[in-house]
């Protein structure tokens, strides 16, 4: 059996902050409860969350037990997240009326953006069908489209 020393395995950048937090939760008797980076063997990065105690003989520490779980993906779900509501709030805040609909034209959102407030004063809210809100001559257009794709639910004014 190889024996290797857990920090070998602990990202470089990572080392400090865990050997700190490693020292404080020995010392205070706390649990421990870290989340960091480890290089794997093959040398791929990956995200780990750590709980355990320390384990003393009287009162010199003589070991750790606890476990690791990978949580690499839930960090890559998080940061896609993020994301996703970073781009949302970009979007909601720019310039113009947002608006969602469903697949049968029903609004379900529409940005909180002073460009709004025409179609707001108008009657149209969350519940409205967006064809109501438009010029009669721009309707067959508006269908068309809307029927040609209908992936794509989010428009701008």
């Amino acid at each position: 059996m190889n024996r290797h020393n857990f920090l070998d395995f602990i990202h470089p950048e990572d080392r400090e902050r865990l050997l700190s937090n490693l020292e404080y939760e020995t010392t205070t008797g706390r649990g421990l409860a870290s989340e960091f980076r480890a290089v794997t063997p093959d040398g791929r990065i990956v995200q780990l969350e750590e709980r355990g105690r320390v384990i003393r003989h009287g009162d010199q520490v003589i070991g750790l037990c606890g476990i690791l779980r990978d949580i690499t993906d839930r960090k890559r779900v998080e940061e896609a997240l993020r994301e996703s509501e970073q781009k949302f709030r970009s979007i909601r805040t720019s310039a113009g009326c947002h608006f969602m609909t469903d697949m049968h034209g029903v609004i379900t959102y529409i940005s909180p953006s002073s460009e709004c407030d025409v179609w707001l004063a108008s009657g149209c809210d969350t519940e409205s069908s967006f064809p109501e809100f438009l010029a009669e001559r721009d309707v067959p257009l508006a269908l068309a489209e809307f029927e040609e794709n209908p992936g794509d639910r989010s428009g701008t004014e």
